[in-house]
Formats: structure tokens, C-alpha cells, sequence
């Protein structure tokens, strides 16, 4: 199955899209090996008329729009949580479900630390399944990008109530577009264990994603109209230019029902990232010739990032009318 029937909704917690009004769309981890996506943007934005890549290929990081509004990757949240994903791009191999909701979404997740208001995307990491799984595959991408991806699961105990799921990629090599390279290792390893009442997991993961000679975007200036665009893998980037970024993260979430109709919850999160790059952007001041200039751009951050939720959630009648609340 390519979409899945259920997404988190914030503080509603998982629901099936039928029960909410709200507009979502959850792509299965089947999706995104069947569509060979490299990134996010590419499994969100290709198949939705409402999310739109708004990027350059090859560019430094991930760039998309939902119904029009920017949506941008320091806003998407992993397993609910903001600021645990990377901060400029994701890889999907280490996914079950990546989930968006289009559409206003402060009153379900609060406001995004940047400020989104488009919509929300929420990553789902992979958790070990009811059967043993230990896979490997070759990744082959252009004409001269290749890589692997590694994927192991189990799930121990008499009850198989403790669960392990591993997941490392290594991918490198040029892109379609010429003289560009790409590189991207990650590292993720998924926990979790499955009480009677009481359900914990935890993520830790790496990532690490380095592109050369990286294509920019191009502003007109001066010119009396669009000149045509050049050929699809024609590469007019700086030979120096590069963007280098690495993530650290790190979550821990747990849920108890109090009984059939309270369930509480609570989770942490941590993320250290760093990012290197040196960029420049062009500058088109001569339609005819296709002549611009470019300025070169060099930037360095580092970013401790700590977040955290709590709440509890229950069910209530009043007469024939059925209701359900939230705290959190």
C-alpha cells in the first residue's frame, strides 16, 4: 500500500483521516523505495498538486510549499516532535510514514519555531516488524551516483514486546546535472517495547549530506524578459561552491493508558546539528548573452536543539453524545 489510512493529527494523536476534517496524506515506506526518492521534498511534492518543490535541483536544502504558503524543513517534526529533523534535508530511507497536513495546523501541533503556517510534515521512523527482516540494497542513481542501504529489524521476548529496526545509507556520486556530486550517509536505529498498558520507543540517528558544486537559483535583473532556460544538466554553479551538513538526534516517547478511555503520554527530543557551506548565487543582467554575475556567500552554524510535549487524552459520554478531550 502506497498511502496509509491513518496520520498523527498533534495533540488528537494517530487518526484515521476519515474521522478529522482536515486534509492529510500519509506516503507508506512501499512508496517511497517504489518512487527511488532521494529526499522528502521528493516524496511530498511529486505526487500532490498542493505541494510544490520550490527549489532548484541539487540546491543546498530541501524548499517546498504547501497551498502556496513556504513550508520549510526546521518546521518539520519527527515522530511529533519539532526541531528533531535535519535542517536542511531528510533522508526517506529511514521512514515508515512521511505524514502532511495541508492547511492551518498551529491548534494541533502549536506554532512551528520558524513560523510555517502552509501545513505540517510529520517523518515517521521505521519500528522492527512481526517478522524477522534483514535486507540489503543497491542504490543506483544517474550515470555515475551509486550507493546502499542496509535495513535490519527484529523484535525479541516471549511476547515479542521489545523491538530493534536498523537502517544505514550510504550514497555518493554525480548527479544528472553535470559535474555536480552528492553525497549522503545515515545512521538510524529505532526501539521500542510493547506492555499490557504501556507502549515506549526511542530514535538515534545520524546524518551527514554533502553536495559539490551545488546549482543555484537564478534572479533577473536589468532584462526586459525571460531568456530561454538552459539545458536540464547543464551545471552553471561555481566550481568551489559546497554545503555540508551533519545531525545528531536522539527522542525517547511513552504512553500509558490509564485505562480503556485516559491515556497519558510524554516525550523528549535532542538534535545537534552543524552546517559548512560556500555558496553563490547568479545574477542574470543580459537576456541576450545569458552574461550575470554571482557573489560568493560563506556561512557556518551550529545549532543544541531540546524539545519535549506531555498531555493526556481521554473519552467521555453525555447521554447518546459521545466526547473526547484533550490536555496537553
Amino acid at each position: 500500500c502506497h498511502v496509509a489510512t491513518r496520520a498523527r493529527l498533534g495533540l488528537l494523536g494517530g487518526k484515521d483521516f476519515m474521522e478529522t476534517p482536515f486534509s492529510t496524506i500519509a506516503y507508506t515506506e512501499s512508496f517511497m523505495e517504489d518512487s527511488q526518492a532521494g529526499d522528502v521534498s521528493e516524496v511530498i511534492a511529486r505526487n500532490d498538486p498542493a505541494v510544490f518543490a520550490s527549489g532548484a535541483p541539487g540546491e543546498s536544502n530541501e524548499s517546498y510549499t504547501i497551498r502556496g504558503l513556504p513550508s520549510l524543513v526546521a518546521d518539520v517534526m519527527l515522530n511529533g516532535l519539532p526541531g528533531m529533523a535535519a535542517y536542511f534535508r531528510n533522508a526517506p530511507e529511514m521512514l515508515e510514514r512521511v505524514e502532511v497536513l495541508k492547511g492551518p495546523s498551529a491548534l494541533l501541533n502549536g506554532m512551528p519555531p520558524k513560523g510555517t503556517t502552509g501545513g505540517a510534515v510529520n517523518l515517521v521512523p521505521k519500528r522492527a516488524g512481526s517478522e524477522p527482516l534483514a535486507r540489503v540494497k543497491a542504490i543506483y542513481q544517474s550515470d555515475s551516483h551509486f550507493g546502499s542501504h542496509v535495513d535490519v529489524g527484529r523484535r525479541l521476548g516471549e511476547q515479542q514486546q521489545f523491538g530493534v529496526r536498523f537502517n544505514g545509507v550510504w550514497r555518493n556520486g554525480e548527479t544528472a546535472v553535470n559535474t555536480q556530486r552528492k553525497k549522503a550517509t545515515l545512521a538510524s536505529l529505532g526501539l521500542d517495547w510493547r506492555g499490557s498498558r504501556t507502549r515506549i520507543s526511542a530514535d538515534i540517528g545520524w546524518q551527514d549530506h554533502r553536495l559539490n558544486q551545488t546549482r543555484t537559483n537564478v534572479t533577473l535583473s536589468g532584462v526586459t524578459h525571460v531568456p530561454a532556460p538552459p539545458d536540464v544538466q547543464s551545471n552553471f554553479a561555481q566550481p568551489w561552491t559546497y554545503s555540508d551538513e551533519r545531525d545528531v538526534y536522539a527522542t525517547l516517547r511513552a504512553e500509558h493508558d490509564a485505562s480503556d478511555a485516559v491515556t497519558a503520554w510524554a516525550a523528549l527530543g535532542w538534535r545537534h546539528g552543524q552546517e559548512a557551506n560556500s555558496l553563490a548565487n547568479l545574477t542574470l543582467r543580459n537576456a541576450a548573452t545569458g552574461a550575470g554575475t554571482v557573489y560568493r556567500f560563506d556561512n557556518t552554524r551550529e545549532d543544541h536543539v531540546r524539545t519535549g510535549e506531555i498531555g493526556v487524552r481521554g473519552q467521555a459520554r453525555t447521554g447518546g453524545v459521545g466526547h473526547e478531550w484533550v490536555a496537553s
